[in-house]
Protein backbone atom coordinates (compact mmCIF):
# COMPACT_ATOMS: atom_id res chain seq x y z
CA UNK A 1 0.00 0.00 0.00
CA UNK A 2 3.18 2.31 0.70
CA UNK A 3 4.38 1.97 -2.67
CA UNK A 4 0.70 2.75 -4.69
CA UNK A 5 0.82 6.05 -2.14
CA UNK A 6 4.09 6.78 -2.96
CA UNK A 7 3.47 6.56 -6.56
CA UNK A 8 0.68 9.16 -6.06
CA UNK A 9 2.58 11.08 -4.49
CA UNK A 10 5.06 11.42 -7.11
CA UNK A 11 2.53 11.74 -9.92
CA UNK A 12 1.03 14.77 -8.16
CA UNK A 13 4.16 16.36 -8.01
CA UNK A 14 5.39 15.73 -11.04
CA UNK A 15 1.46 17.42 -12.45
CA UNK A 16 2.31 20.05 -10.23
CA UNK A 17 5.81 21.01 -11.73
CA UNK A 18 3.91 20.55 -15.33
CA UNK A 19 1.47 23.28 -14.20
CA UNK A 20 3.52 25.39 -12.75
CA UNK A 21 5.85 25.30 -15.75
CA UNK A 22 3.12 25.75 -17.97
CA UNK A 23 1.85 28.85 -16.09
CA UNK A 24 5.12 30.38 -16.04
CA UNK A 25 5.16 29.77 -20.18
CA UNK A 26 2.16 31.43 -20.46
CA UNK A 27 3.88 34.46 -18.28
CA UNK A 28 6.53 34.71 -20.70
CA UNK A 29 4.76 34.37 -23.70
CA UNK A 30 2.25 36.88 -22.54
CA UNK A 31 5.20 39.43 -21.68
CA UNK A 32 6.94 38.97 -24.92
CA UNK A 33 3.61 39.54 -27.04
CA UNK A 34 1.98 42.56 -24.88
CA UNK A 35 4.54 44.20 -22.65
CA UNK A 36 7.90 43.61 -24.25
CA UNK A 37 7.66 46.49 -27.23
CA UNK A 38 7.16 44.21 -30.25
CA UNK A 39 5.36 45.21 -33.02
CA UNK A 40 1.99 43.53 -32.07
CA UNK A 41 2.03 45.05 -28.67
CA UNK A 42 2.47 48.59 -30.39
CA UNK A 43 -0.27 48.10 -32.70
CA UNK A 44 -2.58 46.44 -30.50
CA UNK A 45 -1.48 49.90 -28.80
CA UNK A 46 -2.21 52.10 -31.07
CA UNK A 47 -5.55 50.31 -32.13
CA UNK A 48 -6.96 51.10 -28.34
CA UNK A 49 -5.79 54.67 -28.65
CA UNK A 50 -6.96 54.54 -31.94
CA UNK A 51 -10.33 53.83 -30.99
CA UNK A 52 -10.95 57.02 -28.99
CA UNK A 53 -10.57 59.52 -31.78
CA UNK A 54 -13.37 60.47 -33.35
CA UNK A 55 -14.08 62.22 -36.79
CA UNK A 56 -16.34 65.12 -36.37
CA UNK A 57 -19.43 63.49 -38.22
CA UNK A 58 -22.44 66.12 -37.92
CA UNK A 59 -26.11 65.18 -37.59
CA UNK A 60 -29.54 65.27 -40.16
CA UNK A 61 -29.63 68.21 -37.51
CA UNK A 62 -27.63 69.43 -34.76
CA UNK A 63 -27.68 72.71 -32.68
CA UNK A 64 -24.98 75.09 -32.32
CA UNK A 65 -24.17 78.05 -30.45
CA UNK A 66 -24.11 81.90 -31.53
CA UNK A 67 -24.36 84.41 -28.14
CA UNK A 68 -27.53 83.96 -26.46
CA UNK A 69 -29.02 81.73 -29.54
CA UNK A 70 -29.03 78.40 -29.72
CA UNK A 71 -29.11 77.90 -33.55
CA UNK A 72 -30.81 74.13 -35.23
CA UNK A 73 -28.93 73.72 -38.70
CA UNK A 74 -29.29 70.96 -41.00
CA UNK A 75 -26.70 68.86 -42.84
CA UNK A 76 -28.11 67.49 -45.47
CA UNK A 77 -30.41 69.27 -48.22
CA UNK A 78 -34.21 68.57 -47.57
CA UNK A 79 -36.87 68.67 -50.87
CA UNK A 80 -40.37 69.18 -50.59
CA UNK A 81 -40.40 69.54 -46.97
CA UNK A 82 -43.94 69.74 -45.70
CA UNK A 83 -43.18 70.00 -42.18
CA UNK A 84 -39.90 69.26 -39.31
CA UNK A 85 -40.90 67.98 -36.17
CA UNK A 86 -38.24 67.11 -33.57
CA UNK A 87 -38.79 67.41 -29.54
CA UNK A 88 -35.62 68.97 -27.21
CA UNK A 89 -35.13 68.39 -23.88
CA UNK A 90 -33.13 70.79 -21.19
CA UNK A 91 -32.65 71.52 -17.57
CA UNK A 92 -35.57 73.68 -17.39
CA UNK A 93 -34.32 74.70 -13.89
CA UNK A 94 -30.98 76.19 -15.09
CA UNK A 95 -31.99 77.60 -18.78
CA UNK A 96 -35.42 79.39 -19.89
CA UNK A 97 -35.95 79.76 -23.21
CA UNK A 98 -37.72 82.80 -24.08
CA UNK A 99 -38.47 82.39 -27.79
CA UNK A 100 -38.62 80.16 -30.62
CA UNK A 101 -38.37 81.77 -34.63
CA UNK A 102 -37.75 80.20 -37.50
CA UNK A 103 -37.33 81.76 -41.31
CA UNK A 104 -38.37 78.93 -42.69
CA UNK A 105 -42.32 79.65 -41.79
CA UNK A 106 -44.96 78.87 -38.89
CA UNK A 107 -43.31 77.37 -35.98
CA UNK A 108 -46.04 75.86 -33.26
CA UNK A 109 -44.62 74.45 -29.72
CA UNK A 110 -46.84 71.29 -28.88
CA UNK A 111 -46.88 70.48 -24.94
CA UNK A 112 -45.96 73.22 -22.52
CA UNK A 113 -43.66 75.98 -22.65
CA UNK A 114 -40.87 75.90 -20.29
CA UNK A 115 -41.46 72.46 -18.86
CA UNK A 116 -37.66 71.05 -20.02
CA UNK A 117 -39.64 69.06 -22.63
CA UNK A 118 -41.14 70.55 -25.77
CA UNK A 119 -41.90 69.68 -29.37
CA UNK A 120 -41.14 72.09 -32.04
CA UNK A 121 -43.09 71.64 -35.41
CA UNK A 122 -42.46 74.00 -38.43
CA UNK A 123 -44.35 73.98 -41.42
CA UNK A 124 -41.75 75.05 -44.66
CA UNK A 125 -45.29 74.41 -46.57
CA UNK A 126 -43.11 72.39 -49.43
CA UNK A 127 -39.58 74.35 -49.82
CA UNK A 128 -36.51 72.97 -50.64
CA UNK A 129 -34.11 73.33 -47.60
CA UNK A 130 -30.29 73.86 -48.57
CA UNK A 131 -27.69 72.46 -46.63
CA UNK A 132 -26.34 74.04 -43.11
CA UNK A 133 -29.67 76.60 -43.47
CA UNK A 134 -30.57 77.81 -40.28
CA UNK A 135 -34.21 75.90 -39.34
CA UNK A 136 -34.71 77.21 -35.51
CA UNK A 137 -33.52 80.14 -33.54
CA UNK A 138 -33.65 79.20 -29.74
CA UNK A 139 -33.46 82.56 -27.76
CA UNK A 140 -32.54 81.36 -24.02
CA UNK A 141 -30.98 82.39 -20.72
CA UNK A 142 -28.98 80.71 -18.56
CA UNK A 143 -30.38 81.41 -14.48
CA UNK A 144 -26.74 79.99 -13.27
CA UNK A 145 -24.62 81.40 -15.93
CA UNK A 146 -21.68 79.32 -14.42
CA UNK A 147 -23.37 76.34 -14.34
CA UNK A 148 -23.14 73.65 -17.48
CA UNK A 149 -25.79 72.23 -18.96
CA UNK A 150 -26.96 70.08 -21.97
CA UNK A 151 -29.70 70.67 -24.65
CA UNK A 152 -30.12 67.40 -26.59
CA UNK A 153 -32.77 66.91 -29.37
CA UNK A 154 -34.60 63.44 -30.25
CA UNK A 155 -37.57 62.37 -31.89
CA UNK A 156 -37.05 64.29 -35.08
CA UNK A 157 -38.49 63.28 -38.65
CA UNK A 158 -39.12 65.62 -41.75
CA UNK A 159 -42.61 65.22 -44.13
CA UNK A 160 -42.46 65.72 -47.56
CA UNK A 161 -45.18 67.17 -50.15
CA UNK A 162 -46.04 63.01 -50.57
CA UNK A 163 -46.64 62.30 -46.66
CA UNK A 164 -43.04 60.05 -46.64
CA UNK A 165 -41.90 60.64 -43.06
CA UNK A 166 -38.37 60.90 -42.81
CA UNK A 167 -36.05 60.16 -39.37
CA UNK A 168 -33.37 62.47 -39.07
CA UNK A 169 -30.25 61.79 -36.70
CA UNK A 170 -30.08 64.55 -34.48
CA UNK A 171 -26.96 65.84 -31.52
CA UNK A 172 -27.13 67.97 -28.58
CA UNK A 173 -25.04 70.62 -27.00
CA UNK A 174 -23.26 71.61 -23.90
CA UNK A 175 -23.97 74.79 -22.90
Amino acid sequence: MKDFLAKYKNRKIIGNIYIALASLGMAFIINILFIDGTNFEKNLRTSILDSGVVTEAKADIFLGIDGEKVILKNSKEMQNVENISFSIVYDNSNLEISEIKSSLGEVKILGEKGSGIETILINPNGKNIEKNKNLVELIFSKKEPESSTQINLFNSNFTDSSGTIFSLTTSGLSL
